[in-house]
């Protein structure tokens, strides 16, 4: 089911996003405006290289082998090597991720993680351009 709203509930079924690697996961997480994190399972057992991408992270869980992500941005001037600056430059956004090992969100799926099988970090890359 997909759910394109702000409300706090899985927006993409994450059971059918099966990654290699939390690299990958965040990787899908960074190309959404929407994603403000994510959790990658590495366990074993039903759940194993899942990704779930987060709209909401308010439920954080100490889960050992998960690895969890959380966007952070910040705002900079496009012009910032310029001697002369423009007050009314445009500013862009520039994210990164706080990457915490052990940790999982449990709440806010954008992708549930256990439903999108492919062969390769590739051709998932591929399937979210």
């Amino acid at each position: 089911k997909e759910n394109k709203g702000d409300d706090k509930e899985d927006l993409v079924d994450g059971t059918k996003n099966v990654v290699e690697s939390a690299d990958v996961c965040e990787y899908q997480c960074s190309i959404r405006s929407d994603c403000i994190g994510y959790t990658w399972a590495s366990a074993d057992g039903d759940y194993k290289n899942t990704c779930w991408l987060k709209n909401d992270l308010s439920d954080k869980r100490e889960v050992a082998g998960h690895t969890a992500g959380v966007k952070k941005c910040e705002k900079e001037n496009e012009g910032d090597d310029k001697e002369d600056k423009d007050e009314d430059e445009d500013e862009i956004e520039v994210c990164g991720f706080e990457k915490q090992e052990g940790v999982a969100y449990w709440n806010g799926d954008l992708v549930d993680g256990t439903k999108n099988l492919v062969e390769s970090a590739a051709v998932c890359e591929d399937s979210v351009r």
